[in-house]
């Protein structure tokens, strides 16, 4: 079979555009010294993601609904969550958070909700983007906290990876970031949340969290998460404070 020189260029012309980006990111951490995923691994993160539905309520579930003996609450936060779970179902409160109103539940809130997200490598830092128009950067290119923090409601976030996982340090959160899936708690100016995001294979990510602040809770609080690769993209489906919650409850007030 023969082929023209036509048909080789564009041929050629594919395999350098699908190896450049990767080319581009080996050089980088090449010239800094400091580890960059293998194309293994940044072939396996390709895609979109997506938490099992029948996982969305387990860190929830642990703070505010029922006994929440799993989250090592401080006297005053469970006083809070004591309060939150007595409420009535189906009441503001009980039904409206973040993502209902189209505001980012933040760091680590986004990562408790079943948005699709996807990563996007570039050189010296890894972004997420979430269905819901969430943006997250995750800086890799060795630097350290910045003396003086902005609160923001996805933090400043530092990663490095160990092999396949990608290791996160996650300070400077704002007050408006849930802490769970639902309820009244928050992060607060203590709040440092470490995340392990490990790519088990092109199908499945696993991330093992831990969520640091003393005001919150006595001892540092950790759980695991899995997410699935799913065949479907998605467009961005949020405007900022929506006030329609799905609960035929639309919240008129001035704001």
């Amino acid at each position: 079979m023969k082929y023209s020189s036509r048909r080789i260029a564009k041929f050629f012309g594919w395999i350098l555009a699908l190896a450049l980006p990767m080319l581009t990111l080996a050089a980088a951490a090449a010239r800094s010294g400091i580890e960059a995923p293998s194309a293994k691994v940044r072939l396996n993160l390709a895609g979109t993601w997506a938490m099992p539905e029948e996982g969305v309520y387990r860190s929830y579930s642990a703070c505010c609904d029922g006994p929440g003996t799993e989250a090592p609450f401080t006297p005053k936060y469970r006083k809070i969550r004591d309060a939150f779970a007595k409420l009535p179902e189906n009441v503001p409160e009980k039904t409206v958070n973040n993502v209902s109103r189209c505001i980012s539940a933040g760091v680590p809130g986004t990562f408790e909700h079943t948005l699709l997200f996807e990563f996007l490598l570039t050189p010296g830092r890894v972004n997420l983007i979430f269905a819901d128009g969430s943006f997250r950067r995750i800086w890799t290119d060795g630097r350290s906290f910045p003396a003086t923090l902005t609160p923001r409601i996805q933090g400043y976030s530092i990663g490095h990876w160990e092999g396949k996982t990608l290791v996160v340090e996650t300070r400077g959160i704002s007050n408006k970031s849930d802490i769970f899936v639902e309820g009244p708690i928050k992060a607060t100016a203590k709040t440092k949340v470490t995340e392990r995001i490990t790519v088990e294979s092109g199908k499945t990510l696993r991330m093992h969290t831990v969520v640091e602040d003393p005001e919150i809770f006595t001892r540092p609080y950790s759980y695991d998460t899995t997410f699935l690769k799913v065949p479907m993209s998605f467009e961005v489906h949020c405007a900022g404070n929506n006030r329609d919650n799905s609960h035929q409850q639309v919240d008129l007030t001035p704001k």
